[in-house]
């Protein structure tokens, strides 16, 4: 649980995803709550959906 009162429902750290030779994503690191609405939002391409 978090100091704010919402459970953790999902943690990532240090997430690292590629395809091939190209490093997608790297380095990632987040904390999704319980009870809370969370976006992921960036451009085309960005690895949105590989993450």
């Amino acid at each position: 649980m978090t100091g704010n009162g919402h459970p953790k429902a999902l943690t990532a750290h240090e997430l690292a995803v590629g395809y091939h030779e190209r490093a997608v994503i790297a380095g990632l690191s987040l904390e999704i709550l319980h009870g809370r609405i969370t976006a992921l939002v960036g451009p085309n391409g960005s690895g949105k959906s590989t993450c």
